[in-house]
């Protein structure tokens, strides 16, 4: 008898301690991106009447991570008349357009100034291992039949994204995720059950481990994303056999900032040649319009993150140009 109350005592308190240190790290969490969050819809129109609160991480949007359901493609139709073949966009939220109209998106503006139809298949917060997933999915291939283009746009923080456990801290799903394994083969992880996904002390240990692994990535040069591109590329030759592949380098938002010189946020000479040996067309967005991006009042949105619709106008027919759209 005493040796069950042993037990029960014991049971008892180790689901107490386990209860307190969540509480911690939940409220840890919390306050973390809770100015982060506030200033985001200070600065942004289009967030000014929301709550912060309900942008904040929670249990609620702690779910298993499901790509079909977040997924959110748009097919333009075709202006003019064209014999040439679609052009597929995707990427992140930069490809998506988030907060831009339709028509002037990177899609939408491929659109106007080719003729062709153009899929945006952008999801806003994902990475390389999205790019994979969405170009090895069957019915992307029923939807879109073919194409001639799969344009990337690309964020050197998609390297980081690859060890990500949740997609943004204020949506707060588990993000896939993929590792090479001892054969040299890309390997996809099994995602825990939900209880532990949704735990903020479990979040809090796959945040510090991403930043260790994303140094780690680039040390190596970027190993995991190189061998994620390399089976983009086989599925999207096997899906369609004469399209090209294409990686446009956009600079991100802390590129931006005044006396900006650490290189180590953009691909290097090296990375550059290896994705070029993949079969793939490296573009970098700042050399193919001649100038750079940095100016956040003239080219982001109201987040100083996120391209404006002046940015696209400006490459679209650049890219005509450089790759004959």
């Amino acid at each position: 008898m005493n040796l069950k109350r042993f037990f029960l005592f014991n049971f008892v308190l180790i689901i107490l301690v386990l209860l307190i240190t969540e509480l911690f790290f939940y409220q840890t969490y919390r306050n973390k991106y809770y100015n982060l969050i506030e200033l985001q819809l200070r600065n942004n129109k289009d967030f000014s009447k929301l709550n912060v609160k309900d942008h904040l991480p929670s249990y609620k949007k702690s779910i298993l991570y499901n790509y079909k359901e977040h997924r959110d493609k748009e097919k333009f139709v075709e202006i003019g008349k064209s014999d040439k073949l679609p052009i597929i966009t995707i990427g992140c939220s930069y490809a998506y357009g988030i907060f831009l109209d339709k028509k002037d998106t990177l899609a939408g503006q491929l659109n106007k100034v080719t003729g062709r139809t153009v899929y945006n298949l952008g999801l806003s917060g994902t990475g390389p291992q999205l790019v994979y997933e969405q170009l090895a999915d069957s019915s992307i291939k029923k939807e879109i039949p073919e194409a001639e283009y799969v344009i990337y746009v690309f964020l050197h923080n998609h390297i980081m994204r690859q060890f990500m456990g949740i997609i943004t801290p204020n949506l707060g799903y588990v993000n896939i995720r993929y590792y090479i394994d001892k054969k040299g083969n890309l390997k996809k992880k099994k995602q825990l059950p939900l209880f532990i996904n949704s735990s903020f002390a479990y979040r809090t240990y796959l945040e510090k481990q991403m930043n260790e692994k994303n140094q780690q990535e680039i040390q190596k040069g970027i190993p995991l994303f190189l061998k994620t591109m390399e089976e983009s590329v086989k599925v999207m030759k096997k899906n369609y056999p004469n399209a090209k592949f294409v990686l446009i380098e956009f600079p991100q938002a802390y590129m931006c900032t005044p006396g900006y010189v650490d290189k180590s946020t953009e691909l290097t000479e090296k990375n550059i040649k290896d994705i070029e040996k993949l079969g793939i067309i490296y573009i970098n967005a700042e050399q193919l319009v001649g100038h750079k991006y940095r100016d956040v009042k003239k080219y982001r949105i109201a987040d100083q993150d996120h391209p404006n619709e002046i940015v696209w106008k400006e490459m679209a027919p650049a890219l005509k140009n450089k790759l004959n759209l």
